[in-house]
Formats: structure tokens, sequence, C-alpha cells
């Protein structure tokens, strides 16, 4: 049986596959970073071990949306731990993602939140 064609405006199947900024940014991200290591088969959800300078170890799950590039990841810190950059919730609150643009990398975004949880010092009473 075949089906007619898809009106105007409608993407076609093929169309709405995988997108190839997705891909070349976890490509990117991967090879930059090697310690991240994707979660899942289609690679929208990878974690990053992050050593703080405590010597504490810490687990970085990052999610992609399904419209990344057009809309930021989310880091999240998988353990309880107290940090200027991370939120009640542990997701991690950076300038690069709060003020996200496709045209930022993702793993410059990465490397930053890794900076940041290894270079900050945790305040007083950490989790």
């Amino acid at each position: 049986m075949s089906y007619p064609p898809m009106p105007f405006g409608y993407p076609s199947p093929a169309a709405s596959g995988p997108d190839p900024r997705k891909k070349q940014q976890v490509d990117e991200l991967l090879a930059q970073v090697p310690s991240c290591r994707p979660l899942n088969v289609d690679r929208t959800l990878l974690e990053l071990p992050v050593q703080t300078r405590e010597g504490r170890l810490l687990a970085v799950q990052i999610s992609l949306p399904q419209r990344f590039p057009d809309e930021p990841p989310v880091l999240v810190v998988k353990q309880l731990f107290r940090h200027p950059v991370i939120d009640g919730n542990g997701r991690l609150q950076l300038p690069a993602l709060q003020f996200w643009h496709p045209g930022h990398r993702l793993a410059a975004v990465v490397r930053d939140a890794q900076s940041a949880l290894i270079g900050q010092p945790a305040p007083a009473g950490e989790i």
C-alpha cells in the first residue's frame, strides 16, 4: 500500500531523523573529553566523572533534549553536593546553559562545568 505524498510544510519521515548537528557535537565532546561516556545507544544521555579539589568523585549526567542543539543540554550532578553552580535539584547553572544558543559547543560547556566543579571550593557545610 502506498501513501500520498506529505502535504507541503510537513517533514517527511526521512527528514525527521536524527539531527546531524547533534551527532557532530556528541562526536566532538567524546573526542575532546575522553572521560565522558554515552549511557544509551542514541547518545542523548552521557556521563562525566569529575573529581573535585576535595577529592570527591561526582557523576555529572548530561541529557540532550530532542531539539538539541536548538535547546540547551541539561547537566545534573547525581550526588548531593553543595556548590555555587549547582541548584537545589542538582542542575548545573552555568551562564552558557542559562543563555543558550545553538552556536554554543557542547564540549566547551562540559569543559566549563568540569572546571567549575574542580576549581571552585565547595562552601562550608558540604553535603
